[in-house]
């Protein structure tokens, strides 16, 4: 009971110091205004809560992350990239993507925050994507060309699903429907104890001095 409590009452503090903070930003985001360093502030966070919440992420990696986090998105300069008129982005249940990109035939998802030429980003709405490119400084390229191939970079590191706001059939053929009972079976078991795993993973992370 005690477990439950302290829980529910961390999760009172994300929503309280994190969540809506954001969701303050995002509106503002929205109306094109002009973000303050508290802002940018907020985006960290939230962009940060996100990528702990995914089940893909693995729990052992948010030890090093803190003291890098906000330095980094700083040093970088974030942006929220504006989809162009009838295309949306999409979305996944491993929102924030971390890329190392040679060209668009050679690239992967093993990136660390403050790894050098990783690009992070993650959709905040169908309208609006948060992007930075760790160690530059750059606008990001508004054209069709480019969306398509980051909303296809989001479909390759969803975990198990992927979210659009309307029927899109490329997604089917770059993330083919696998059925397998057995990888079915062994996500669900990890999946019952993912909420106190990540809960204590964001906990240890935002409890940390050197993130605030």
């Amino acid at each position: 009971m005690e477990e439950k409590q302290e829980s529910d009452e961390f999760e009172h503090w994300i929503n309280t110091e994190v969540e809506n903070p954001y969701l303050e930003t995002q509106n503002k985001m929205f109306a094109e205004e002009k973000l303050t360093s508290n802002d940018y502030r907020n985006l960290v966070r939230y962009a940060m809560a996100q990528y702990l919440k995914a089940p893909k992420y693995y729990v052992d990696q948010f030890s090093s992350l803190a003291p890098q986090m906000e330095k980094v998105m700083h040093e970088t300069g974030e942006q929220a990239g504006k989809s162009f008129e009838g295309q949306s982005w999409v979305t996944s249940d491993n929102p924030v993507t971390l890329l190392r990109y040679k060209s668009k035939d050679s690239y992967d998802f093993k990136g660390a925050w403050a790894q050098k030429s990783v690009d992070i980003f993650m959709p905040i709405s169908p309208q609006y994507l948060l992007y930075t490119a760790v160690g530059k400084k750059q606008a990001v390229e508004s054209s069709e060309r480019l969306q398509t191939l980051i909303n296809k970079m989001i479909i390759e590191n969803a975990f198990l699903q992927v979210y659009s706001t309307a029927p899109d059939l490329n997604i089917p053929k770059i993330r083919p429907r696998v059925v397998d009972e057995a990888e079915y079976k062994r996500i669900q078991e990890m999946l019952k104890s993912w909420h106190e795993v990540q809960t204590e993973g964001e906990r240890k992370f935002f409890d940390n001095k050197n993130f605030g």
